[in-house]
């Protein structure tokens, strides 16, 4: 099978350079992590990894990120890895969302998200304000990218699962910036996706392609005037690349742009193929080749929408299957509604009562999730063409979730906060505070044990805010066994070394 790659690719590379684009399995491509800035800064990751034996060496042109040139035990057993200091995900993979260069306040849709690592770094980014739509249509995906937005912390993004090109019809001309990291036939990644060898063929590229020109097209609906989208593969075809933003910059208004970060190990994108020229334009897009560079392979370009392609308002018809569902609704932290749960938070761990105004809140049956700011503004904002009530309605439609959760009602005037919560408001926590003592209290604490007899001096049915060795863990409560941990069984794992 690998035969029919080879054949393709020397349509587009010599022969030498095919041939090592179907040997990439057997590179040595580094490890390299993004450092989660929401929680962390650059150099006090790297200080805390390198006194555990790790040595890391900065990527020049990508802000916060590192190679790890040694690694005594796999790095993503560390407390760092499980508190969500930093997120494992390959150079080129780290490119899309800096191409896309998001604000903080915008509206950004990510089409096709899972497994999140562009989204998560889009929010980081744009320092956790302003919205982002991650949409995926495999719900399954969609759970990898929830775990993401919990551990990392994430709180300006909601996730959804629809076909993504509905987008542009649903929320024309909404977006700030979209990104569509599209599903591809995967050439760029043999190193990891061994199986392509055996499944690759033209019909199915063919097949892929039709998909992504669905999904590119439907984002450059979404995005407004002057709405910036960036579009990126993983694979190295030319039908799912260049002449798919060839196709695109014939029919839609838009202008391709110079992506910033060009290095003399990227290509320029390719402007004649099959006998065919391309758009010249397609020159400032860029190809990356993993035996040039040394990591995955990939295909970006980044594009600039020149004037409206507006046609028709949205109505309810185009949802669908029409349920009612309840109108959303954000509260501000001196709503009625909220006020008791966050006093009792405020008394039990100290945190300073103006701190609940950098968030807006919602309940979901006996809790309540935080999330930015942004997004009440995106429910109160005008649109041109689009109903307020419509906008409500499809956005409880297809929402699943926003933000993180911030506590659960356990019992009449008290509530259990969580773990993600505790994480992201560690700075302001200073009081009902547990220090474990050594690594196995930590062990057994991040497993979801109990740890016996620890030094408590809190009553039975207190919640307290646990860490070790500068970093929260998570919630914990107090019984007459120990401290039984409250940490969510999606974030618990058996393979933290918490030297």
């Amino acid at each position: 099978m690998s035969e029919k790659i080879f054949n393709y690719l020397t349509k587009i590379l010599d022969p030498e350079s095919a041939r090592l684009v179907l040997k990439m399995y057997k590179l040595n491509i580094p490890l390299t992590i993004r450092t989660n800035t929401l929680k962390i800064s650059s150099s006090k990751l790297k200080e805390r990894l390198e006194s555990k034996g790790f040595k890391l060496r900065e990527i020049a042109f990508i802000p916060d990120s590192f190679i790890v040139v040694e690694e005594p035990f796999p790095i993503s057993k560390t407390l760092e890895h499980f508190a969500g200091f930093f997120y494992m995900q390959s150079l080129s993979s780290m490119l899309p969302s800096l191409a896309l260069e998001p604000e903080p306040d915008e509206f950004v849709l990510d089409i096709a998200s899972a497994p999140g690592s562009k989204t998560t770094h889009i929010a980081q980014l744009m320092k956790n304000t302003g919205i982002i739509i991650a949409n995926d249509i495999s719900f399954e995906r969609l759970k990898v990218v929830a775990h993401q937005i919990e551990r990392l912390g994430i709180l300006n993004t909601a996730i959804t699962s629809i076909d993504g090109n509905r987008f542009g019809n649903l929320l024309p001309e909404v977006f700030d910036r979209a990104l569509v990291d599209a599903p591809c036939s995967a050439l760029g990644i043999i190193s990891k996706a061994n199986e392509v060898l055996t499944w690759w063929n033209i019909d199915e590229v063919r097949r892929l392609s039709n998909k992504q020109y669905q999904l590119l097209t439907s984002a450059i609906k979404s995005v407004k005037p002057d709405g910036v989208i960036v579009y990126s593969t993983c694979t190295l075809t030319v039908e799912e690349n260049e002449l798919m933003i060839d196709s695109v910059l014939k029919k839609f208004p838009l202008e391709i742009e110079e992506i910033n970060y060009k290095t003399v190990d990227f290509d320029e994108g390719i402007t004649f193929y099959d006998g065919l020229p391309l758009d010249e334009r397609l020159k400032k897009a860029v190809r990356i080749y993993p035996f040039k560079s040394n990591t995955e392979g990939f295909f970006i370009a980044r594009l600039r929408k020149t004037d409206s392609t507006f046609s028709k308002s949205p109505e309810f018809s185009d949802i669908g299957n029409r349920v009612a569902h309840e109108k959303m609704r954000f509260l501000t932290a001196d709503d009625k509604d909220l006020k008791e749960a966050l006093k009792f938070l405020t008394d039990e761990f100290g945190i300073d009562e103006n701190i609940w105004s950098k968030f807006v809140y919602y309940f979901k049956n006996d809790e309540i999730w935080f999330c930015s700011p942004g997004w009440k503004k995106f429910l109160t904002l005008d649109f041109s063409g689009i109903d307020k009530n419509f906008k409500h309605h499809l956005m409880s439609s297809i929402i699943q979730r926003v933000g993180l959760k911030l506590a659960k009602s356990v019992k009449k005037a008290q509530w259990k906060i969580s773990t993600s919560a505790l994480q992201i408001l560690s700075p302001f926590v200073v009081k009902n505070i547990i220090e474990l003592q050594n690594e196995n209290q930590a062990r057994i604490f991040i497993n979801g044990g109990v740890v016996k007899n620890p030094d408590l001096n809190f009553r039975p049915g207190t919640y307290t805010a646990v860490n070790f060795d500068g970093i929260t863990l998570g919630c914990g409560l107090v019984t007459k066994e120990g401290l039984k941990s409250q940490i969510p069984k999606g974030r618990r794992t058996v393979e933290v070394e918490v030297m």
